[in-house]
């Protein structure tokens, strides 16, 4: 199944694109009782000074279950990115990544998680 499909910014990108995307960059998943994917998210990051957050999506028949939470709480918890500022572009779920640092920077599209430490 190819989540990217359920999106408003990406539903034409093909599974291999997908596939490349997170072969190319730090991925989580969400996978339901039978091992399939109902949700991802995408990290890229220079494990240094900055990570952008991009692709979160949950598969319609499974939101509202805590899943986008438990992905953005794997995410901004991982060591890795702890002390590096983040970015996300979105038009959605604000509320969501404000729970997890992220506030507006421009207009309500852009976002800006600051460095801790």
């Amino acid at each position: 199944m190819n989540l990217m499909k359920q999106t408003y910014w990406a539903p034409e990108r093909s599974e291999e694109d997908v596939l490349t995307a997170m072969k190319n960059s730090d991925s989580f998943g969400a996978f339901d009782e039978e091992d399939n994917l109902v949700g991802f998210a995408i990290v890229v990051t220079d494990f240094v000074s900055i990570w952008y957050l991009c692709d979160v999506i949950v598969d319609e028949s499974h939101r509202g279950q805590g899943i986008g939470k438990m992905l953005m709480s794997a995410v901004v918890s991982d060591e890795r990115f702890v002390k590096a500022g983040a970015l996300l572009k979105t038009k959605d779920a604000h509320g969501l990544y404000r729970k997890y640092g992220f506030h507006d920077v421009d207009a309500g599209r852009v976002m800006y998680r600051t460095k801790e430490g």
